[in-house]
């Protein structure tokens, strides 16, 4: 995003950034029990989502933002 200037980013202070998402969203699909993945919820366009879906759109996401990166 070009209005993000991310580029003029700190790389340490945005590498400690993401490693400290990572484990924040690892410690929120640890609580995922077997029984939850098919729970829906309302995506903001107001489209169902199961918590499944969920976890493939940020796979998905993450790795065309690495293609992004590598250029």
């Amino acid at each position: 995003m070009v209005s993000g200037r991310f580029w003029e980013a700190d790389p340490a202070e945005l590498a400690q950034q993401i490693a400290s998402e990572t484990e924040r969203t690892i410690s929120i699909y640890q609580r995922v029990t077997e029984g939850d993945w098919d729970r829906e919820g309302l995506r903001g366009d107001g489209k169902a989502m199961t918590i499944a879906d969920l976890s493939r759109y940020l796979l998905h996401d993450l790795e065309h933002h690495l293609v992004d990166v590598d250029g």
